[in-house]
């Protein structure tokens, strides 16, 4: 299947011009309404009688989150299961941060020396905090690196008391955002069970090494401070939590103190704590089953170019409600599109004056080649380019 993206208009009468910009205004001010109405309430803290509960949107079931469980049915499953696991660590290793905007998805192409991720995020890569884009990438291909140092069946030596490697470390501090959202919400946990009970718990006979996995761990969230959170602290304290799911024990001793169903959420937050590292060894473990995986390349898809309205279109939020007919305005209604007046106008303005073909292909990230082979009537010296033209640069 084929879509094509267009950046500039080609000439047209008013109405359509007219009728694109209420599709425009139409599709914002929707998404502005049901990203209000449409989405389940957050946990009221003060009334919520789970004192484990929380508004993780990752979270959608603890029991999913077991590690050993996991990596056990994938390694010893049929290729296609290793194949799915394989791209879902590749995925939950570019999200960067919680939310819409890091939904990530991957997909592969498989050839005879190797293979091709291709991986898309609802940002396009474009929210991370240092150089947008550059930084993803060069992620990428440190990531590429790790897989490429994968041992063979004969040479594997992995444990859980293996150290970190550098691009393990790198993966904790790339997804730091939501790491120290984990961590947070960890935080919750404890806080509403109880520090004292939580520190203070004895070990039973053959739980003394889980008790004492479960002590370090709290005694390095003791400090935690979102605002001033060290990245050597948040290492730490992502590889304890890596070192406490491998401990099978602490999964039981956690059930027998707190029961059955806390325990299994506890369990499950060390579980997302750990993730970086535990998406990086298992994504070893399945290259040291399938060598083709070792030589995979990371192709990050940019985001698709905003669709934008001609300047004469571009009006208050409250005026384009109007236009559209979509009726009396109540209370609620009032309060969510007055608090989205100025996202709206940002997302309607008009593409600038004075792009050239180099500026466009810049910015979509595409090559002379495509968009000479997309826009042949532009002509290859870019001479045809107009103003109010539509251009593909996107295939």
């Amino acid at each position: 299947m084929e879509s094509s993206t267009v950046l500039h208009h080609a000439p047209a009468t008013n109405k359509h011009k007219e009728r694109i910009a209420h599709i425009v205004w139409a599709a914002h001010i929707l998404s502005y309404l049901t990203g209000k109405t449409s989405q389940p309430p957050l946990h009221d803290t003060n009334n919520e009688p789970d004192y484990y509960g929380n508004g993780d949107t990752d979270q959608t079931s603890y029991c999913e989150s077991d590690y050993q469980t996991e990596r056990a049915e994938v390694l010893s499953g049929p290729r296609d299961s290793v194949r799915r696991k394989f791209l879902d660590c590749v995925a939950q290793l570019l999200s960067s941060c919680k939310g819409w905007d890091g939904v990530t998805a991957a997909g592969m192409r498989e050839g005879e020396h190797g293979v091709v991720v291709h991986v898309a995020r609802n940002d396009g890569f474009t929210t991370d905090e240092k150089s947008p884009g550059l930084e993803a990438r060069k992620y990428c291909w440190e990531l590429e690196e790790y897989l490429a140092s994968t041992p063979t069946r004969e040479e594997a030596t992995l444990t859980t008391a293996s150290p970190l490697t550098e691009f393990e470390i790198r993966s904790i501090n790339y997804a730091s955002r939501r790491v120290d959202d984990w961590i947070s919400d960890f935080q919750t946990m404890i806080a509403k069970r109880g520090r004292d009970r939580a520190w203070g718990l004895q070990a039973e006979p053959g739980y003394e090494t889980a008790a004492a996995a479960w002590t370090e761990m709290l005694d390095l969230l003791a400090g935690f401070d979102h605002q001033e959170w060290e990245s050597e602290r948040r290492i730490e304290t992502v590889h304890q939590a890596y070192k406490c799911v491998n401990l099978r024990p602490l999964y039981d001793w956690l059930s027998n103190v707190f029961g059955a169903k806390n325990g299994v959420k506890l369990w499950g937050q060390l579980n997302f704590i750990a993730r970086p590292i535990l998406d990086c060894r298992l994504l070893r473990e399945i290259a040291t089953r399938e060598p083709l995986f070792r030589r995979a390349k990371i192709s990050l898809l940019s985001a698709p170019p905003k669709t934008v309205v001609d300047s004469e279109h571009v009006v208050d939020i409250f005026e384009a409600w109007e236009q559209l007919g979509f009726g009396t305005l109540t209370k609620s209604i009032t309060t969510t599109l007055q608090s989205n007046v100025d996202q709206f106008k940002e997302a309607c303005h008009q593409v600038k004056t004075g792009d050239n073909c180099w500026s466009i292909q810049q910015q979509y990230g595409i090559t002379a080649a495509q968009f000479n082979r997309w826009n042949p009537m532009v002509g290859s010296s870019c001479e045809s380019l107009s103003q109010g033209y539509f251009v593909c640069v996107a295939v």
